[in-house]
């Protein structure tokens, strides 16, 4: 147990349960964002916590700001504890079908133009699509064809 995560938990008012602190652990440890079937290939491995406990854990992350979720094209959610739930945005490789946190923006806040805006922003997520380099990489490697 780390005692970051004891931390970010208690931060903003939420006990740090054996299960809450498994799962963020979990999310802190990944070097990309998760979906819960991913989350749960582990927790069955460890017989953590059955599936109902780990949605109602991820949601209670989310709704405290612990936990970033976002959704790509196949609608899959995917969780990430990167940048401790501040804003940043993520970037979906269509080949590997990874989802990486990228770095925030130096102020930390979505802007919008102020003649856009028709309220308060509560949420922003903002997914680039794409190949990864890690993918893009055998590709460049490849020889072209051989002409005859």
């Amino acid at each position: 147990m780390t005692m970051d995560a004891m931390r970010l938990l208690t931060d903003v008012g939420l006990e740090p349960t054996s299960k809450r602190l498994y799962v963020l652990e979990l999310l802190l440890r990944a070097t990309k964002a998760l979906s819960a079937p991913q989350l749960l290939e582990h927790i069955v491995h460890d017989n953590a916590m059955n599936k109902v406990t780990l949605y109602r854990i991820l949601d209670k992350l989310v709704e405290k700001g612990v936990v970033r979720r976002t959704t790509s094209a196949d609608r899959m959610h995917r969780y990430c504890a990167g940048f401790h739930g501040e804003f940043h945005c993520h970037f979906h490789c269509v080949r590997c079908d990874k989802t990486y946190c990228l770095p925030p923006p130096p102020d930390n806040r979505p802007t919008m133009p102020p003649e856009m805006c028709v309220g308060r922003i509560d949420t922003v997520d903002i997914l680039y699509e794409g190949v990864c380099s890690a993918c893009i990489a055998p590709c460049e490697t490849d020889s072209p064809p051989q002409s005859p």
